[in-house]
């Protein structure tokens, strides 16, 4: 399943990747920082084999062929608000 964390600080167009007005900004802050310290992500796409519970806001995408996509229904996880490691 594909699940996605918002980046911080601004996009191209100088502005937030999460309004600041968003209901759920905290707890996406909160969950982009535990992916931080324990994965580092980047911009670009890397696998990891790591047990974790997420929480997410669920998104019907289209399937435009991205890794992972649902084949039935393209559903995902965007934007996390909460991560568990299992380990």
């Amino acid at each position: 399943m594909i699940v996605e964390s918002p980046q911080d600080g601004l996009d191209v167009n100088g502005e937030p990747f999460v309004d600041p007005s968003s209901p759920f900004k905290q707890k996406i802050e909160q969950a982009r920082g535990k992916l931080r310290t324990r994965l580092n992500p980047t911009p670009t796409f890397h696998s990891a084999s790591i047990r974790a519970r997420i929480t997410g806001l669920g998104f019907f995408d289209l399937d435009h062929g991205q890794t992972g996509v649902a084949k039935t229904n393209a559903i995902e996880l965007h934007p996390v608000i909460d991560i568990e490691f299992l380990d």
